[in-house]
């Protein structure tokens, strides 16, 4: 025989689930952080101002000669407090006309490396934009070419 009580989906207040959620990691790191006083901060603080509290206790330690951990805290900062810092490079202007041959266009670059310009990086960087410009144009003409072979055996 089937079961025909209706079952209850409504998410009243009377019907939750029994497994809530608990705190993150990082909200019970922070919170035990603020409790154990390692460093003075009210009770009401917020956990960015606990964050700053503990990356700034730890900066003056790490820039400290006579804390014999200084150079492990000083790797903890780099790695962790910066680590979202993403590499950019400056602007720059120099000659480039991109309607001449690539080995012309790779001269150019070769040239505002001479001249000063740009650093050798960002050079290579421009020499690889050319090289997957030339691969881009090889395969499109390739396929083009391939359509034409493909139309003129089917006519």
């Amino acid at each position: 025989m089937k079961n025909t009580k209706a079952n209850n989906t409504s998410f009243s207040t009377d019907n939750q689930p029994q497994n809530k959620r608990g705190l993150s990691t990082k909200t019970l790191i922070l919170n035990a952080i603020k409790r154990k006083a390692l460093i003075e901060l009210p009770d009401n603080a917020s956990n960015i101002e606990i964050e700053e509290a503990l990356i700034g206790h730890i900066a003056q330690r790490a820039l400290s000669p006579d804390d014999n951990n200084s150079g492990m805290l000083l790797k903890l900062l780099s790695e962790k407090a910066w680590s979202n810092i993403k590499p950019t490079s400056e602007l720059v202007t120099f000659d480039f006309d991109t309607t001449l041959k690539p080995i012309q266009q790779a001269h150019q670059v070769m040239d505002a490396v001479a001249n000063g310009y740009i650093n050798i990086e960002l050079a290579q960087n421009f020499v690889n934009i050319i090289n997957t410009t030339i691969n881009i144009q090889e395969v499109t003409e390739l396929e083009e070419r391939l359509s034409k072979l493909e139309s003129a055996l089917n006519s």
